[in-house]
């Protein structure tokens, strides 16, 4: 009987000590995921956040002639954002597929100042608009062969772009860059031009995202 007795409060506390190791494993697990949520949630708190604006008419430069856009690089974290590259360009298309834009040259603004300390932003301007102008009507892509610029009386400056209907002028940025204690992010901002209203608007949110 005692051996009975005995063997029953030995299976009892084996059962106690398993329950207990269990208890000890998920609060272990438990500590364990809380303490990644935090270390997440201090890296998004801390790290850079980038975002590119301020793409609204087309440009004509008061030297050339030639068109441009301005557009604003902000940095809205609380960390500094360190450019590793950045890009910028004008396409001309049939459809709505815009591919990555080339990178900037080395006289960019971006280029040559690459850090954007939390809440400031950079100005920058793209001239590029993919044609050659030294050989203007000898040799341009049929997608710009209709592209006329004329300056609009209200602004020295602005232009009215007039090309075939069934092409589109898109402007993308893209700007990739880290923080001090983040790596890997990129934001990317597209515009379609919005022939009957003069205007720039979003292009969609394919090539509209920041990550």
């Amino acid at each position: 009987m005692k051996s009975y007795i005995r063997g029953i409060l030995l299976v009892g506390a084996a059962s106690l000590i398993a329950v207990a190791a269990n208890a000890a494993k998920d609060s272990a697990d438990a500590s364990k995921a809380q303490a990644a949520v935090a270390k997440t949630a201090l890296e998004n708190a801390q790290r850079p956040y980038v975002y590119v604006s301020g793409v609204v008419h087309l440009l004509l430069d008061s030297d050339g002639g030639f068109p441009f856009v301005e557009y604003i690089v902000a940095n809205h974290g609380q960390t500094p954002a360190i450019v590793l590259e950045a890009r910028d360009d004008f396409f001309i298309i049939e459809g709505t597929e815009v591919a990555m834009p080339g990178t900037v040259s080395q006289d960019h603004i971006l280029f040559r100042a690459p850090i954007i300390g939390p809440g400031e932003s950079v100005e920058a301007k793209a001239f590029n608009i993919g044609i050659d102008y030294a050989n203007w009507g000898k040799s341009v892509p049929v997608a710009y062969a209709s592209l006329q610029l004329i300056g609009r009386d209200e602004d020295s400056r602005a232009a009215e772009a007039r090309f075939d209907l069934k092409y589109d002028l898109f402007f993308r940025v893209v700007v990739r860059y880290r923080g001090p204690f983040t790596s890997g992010h990129e934001t990317s901002a597209c515009w379609r031009y919005n022939k009957r209203e003069d205007f720039f608007e979003s292009a969609g949110s394919e090539t509209n995202y920041e990550k």
